[in-house]
């Protein structure tokens, strides 16, 4: 069984960074102003990154157990804190476990990413060797390779 994942690209990224701090922002107010939270702050940091890391678990993003990671972390001095001792433990295992899932997804799973640019590759390179067939491999090589990072970068925008 194999998983296939992406990779975020900048733009993404930076639109979830602003989401994410959008969101802290008004969860801490809220808990700040309408709950007795004693830390307002990390509780609407963890569940405005909660928020995120769920979107990205469902795109299949392979940066969600860094989400993740980053959640359950600061989630167990919190439990700590409340004394809340065995969802600490609960947490620290989690942590653990989002570490793990991110090595295996890098190292069992297959980049969806990486898989399209593979595939243009091997499709340009059939198209150019019936189109140049008495050309060097390394024209061959690097036309295919300019031709399907080309097609690769211009595909994205439309998935």
């Amino acid at each position: 069984n194999t998983i296939e994942y992406q990779h975020i690209n900048l733009l993404q990224a930076s639109t979830l960074i602003f989401f994410a701090c959008t969101l802290f922002l008004c969860i801490t107010l809220i808990l700040t102003h309408y709950t007795d939270s004693p830390v307002p702050i990390l509780d609407g940091l963890i569940t405005a990154l909660s928020i995120i890391g769920t979107w990205m678990t469902a795109r299949r993003f392979i940066e969600h157990w860094l989400v993740w990671t980053t959640v359950n972390a600061i989630s167990v001095p919190l439990f700590f804190m409340r004394d809340i001792i065995p969802t600490a433990f609960l947490f620290t295992i989690y942590t653990i476990v989002s570490i793990i899932g991110y090595f295996w997804w890098k190292h069992k799973g297959i980049d969806k990413t990486l898989k399209k640019v593979l595939i243009c590759k091997f499709k340009f390179k059939k198209w150019i060797h019936l189109l140049y067939p008495n050309h060097s491999p390394t024209t061959i090589f690097f036309t295919t390779l300019n031709v399907s990072f080309f097609w690769f970068s211009w595909s994205k925008n439309f998935d």
